[in-house]
C-alpha cells in the first residue's frame, strides 16, 4: 500500500507537511455522520495521513479509539508521537484533540517496502458483479445530504445466495468514491466504517446504533480498481455492544484490507 499522496490530505482538508508531527483539520459536514457527529472513518483516515506524513512510510495497521465527540466547524488537532523507528517499521500514535478535549487516540504502524511475499490467504466470498447489484437508497434523516455518504457510491448484492435464512446476515457492498479516487490506506480507512449495517440486520431484536468504541484497519496489497467489495461479517452482540469485521476485496480477488469495529447498541422503543 503506497504512502498516501498530498491529494489524501487535500481530500480531508488536512494541513500537514512530511516529516512533521502535527496537523490540523477543520471538520466540515462532508466529514461527519448524518446525525452531525464525527464520522469514525474521518478519524481513522486522518490518522493515516498524519502518521504516514510523520514517518514517511506506508500504513500497515491503525486503530482509532473514540473518547469523545466533535462537531461541524470545530478544528481537530492531530498530534503524532513516534514511539520507535526501526529498520523497516515505525510504531506511532495519533492524538486527536479539539482544544483541550481529547477526541480519539489512534495507535498504528507504518513500514517501508521490502517484504518478498504478498498473497491473500482467504477466498473471496461469492458476490454478484457490480453491474448486477442494486444502488442503495438508504435514508439517514434530513442531514444525509450533508454527510460523508455523499462522497460514496454504494451497490449492494441482495441475491439469495448471499442471504441464507438463519445464518448471521453478511452485507456485501461494492463501494467507490464519488468521484473515483485511488485506493490508498486513507481512502480505505474512510469507507471501512460500515460494520453497523450488518450488526443491526443480524440482531434477533431491533436495536439502534450508538457511538463506536473503535475502528481498526489492517492493510494488504494495493488495489488498483475503481470499486472495492466490503464483505461485512457480524460476529457477536453482547451486553449492549456489537462486534463485526469487514474484508475489503478488489474485484479481481485481492484482499486489500481487513477492518473491525465495536459499537454500542441501544434498544428500539
Amino acid at each position: 500500500m503506497p504512502v498516501g499522496s498530498t491529494s489524501d490530505a487535500d481530500f480531508l482538508g488536512i494541513a500537514v507537511e512530511r516529516g512533521r508531527v502535527d496537523a490540523t483539520l477543520t471538520l466540515t459536514s462532508r466529514l461527519m455522520s448524518a446525525d452531525g457527529s464525527l464520522f469514525g472513518g474521518t478519524a481513522l483516515a486522518s490518522s493515516c495521513v498524519a502518521m504516514e506524513a510523520a514517518t514517511e512510510r506506508s500504513m500497515r495497521w491503525v486503530t482509532a479509539q473514540f473518547v469523545s465527540g466533535a462537531s461541524v466547524g470545530e478544528q481537530l488537532e492531530l498530534h503524532v508521537e513516534i514511539a520507535a523507528n526501526g529498520r523497516r517499521t515505525s510504531q506511532a500514535s495519533v492524538l486527536g484533540k479539539v482544544g483541550d478535549r481529547e477526541v480519539f487516540r489512534a495507535p498504528g504502524a507504518c513500514a517501508s517496502p521490502g517484504g518478498r511475499v504478498s498473497e491473500s490467504l482467504l477466498p473471496m466470498p461469492a458476490v454478484s458483479p457490480v453491474k448486477e447489484c442494486e444502488p442503495v437508497s438508504w435514508s439517514f434523516g434530513a442531514d444525509h445530504e450533508r454527510s460523508h455518504w455523499t462522497l460514496k457510491e454504494i451497490r449492494e448484492d441482495r441475491s439469495p445466495r448471499v442471504h441464507r435464512g438463519d445464518e448471521a446476515e453478511p452485507s456485501m457492498m461494492w463501494v467507490r468514491m464519488s468521484p473515483p479516487r485511488v485506493w490508498t490506506a486513507t481512502m480505505l480507512a474512510f469507507v471501512a466504517d460500515m460494520a453497523s449495517i450488518s450488526i443491526l440486520r443480524s440482531a434477533s431484536t431491533p436495536h439502534q446504533a450508538g457511538p463506536s468504541l473503535d475502528n481498526s484497519l489492517r492493510l494488504g496489497p494495493t488495489c488498483d480498481d475503481e470499486w472495492v467489495l466490503l464483505a461485512s461479517r457480524p460476529q457477536a452482540i453482547h451486553d449492549g455492544y456489537g462486534h463485526a469485521t469487514i474484508e475489503i476485496w478488489s474485484p479481481t480477488g485481492t484482499l486489500a484490507a481487513v477492518a473491525s469495529q465495536t459499537l454500542s447498541l441501544g434498544s428500539v422503543r
